[in-house]
């Protein structure tokens, strides 16, 4: 399916994909599901965050933002899209968001204790955020990186993910594990993976803005992306209303050496 031409997404080079978030931030707001607490488990089990100065990149509308700063933590955003970032302030006008890109962190070296990523790695080049975070961390510092998976156990869901495949295929994931191509020894200890489930309630017309999020769906042209939001609502309309949503939350921690 052919994509419309990309928006321009100022000085800081995005993803040609990932600049389509830029349109929809106030849908993806409202329909892209939040993060349990328990998202926060594993790094809550690294340190006590209150107090704690925490970098979170690719922080969107704030959706994670709002779980450090419920912990007590000291919170900087880093979102380099002006509309999810326009969303971010209006929530958190006490914070600071920073416009920038992971590959080029405007602070100062050995800032932060610990950074956070969520929902927004697979888009980064690895090789230059690992190294930029590695700088900005202070030696033991903790990464704490979180991705959302839909469960698909249910028969329409399976449906809707086949009728996807065509428009995602080239679509950056973090699925096979390259975001992990820049993490190295001498700068970081292991990775350690966590998961935890959770499930959520979605009527049908926040369920058609959480697909329009999609950036592979945004880059549709206006009608090819009502048509296939339609065929998705279709398809979900067969279930009980309010349709529910299994998630499994995929994260991975490790420690900055000391070094």
């Amino acid at each position: 399916m052919p994509k419309r031409e990309v928006p321009h997404s100022g000085d800081i080079e995005v993803h040609s994909l990932a600049a389509w978030f830029d349109g929809v931030a106030e849908l993806y707001e409202w329909g892209r599901p939040s993060f349990p607490a328990e998202s926060l488990n594993p790094l809550q089990g690294e340190m006590a965050l209150s107090g704690r100065s925490v970098l979170d990149i690719g922080a969107g509308t704030g959706k994670f933002t709002q779980l450090l700063l419920d912990a007590g933590a000291h919170v900087t955003g880093v979102e380099p899209l002006a509309g999810m970032r326009e969303v971010f302030c209006r929530r958190f006008p006490e914070v600071s968001c920073l416009n920038a890109a992971a590959e080029a962190l405007p602070v100062e070296a050995s800032s932060f204790d610990a950074v956070t990523i969520a929902e927004a790695f697979h888009w980064f080049d690895s090789k230059a955020a690992w190294s930029e975070i590695h700088r900005v961390l202070r030696p033991g510092g903790v990464v704490l990186l979180v991705w959302l998976h839909r469960q698909s156990e249910s028969g329409w869901q399976e449906r809707v993910y086949e009728l996807l495949q065509p428009v995602k295929a080239d679509v950056p994931s973090e699925i096979g594990g390259k975001w992990k191509l820049g993490w190295t020894p001498d700068m970081f200890m292991p990775l350690i993976e966590h998961h935890v489930q959770y499930e959520l309630s979605y009527e049908l017309d926040r369920l058609r803005a959480m697909f329009s999020t999609h950036s592979y769906v945004a880059a549709l042209p206006p009608e090819e992306q009502e048509a296939l939001l339609d065929q998705i609502v279709a398809i979900a309309a067969d279930e009980k209303t309010p349709i529910r949503l299994g998630i499994d939350v995929e994260a991975w921690t490790c420690r900055r050496q000391d070094g």
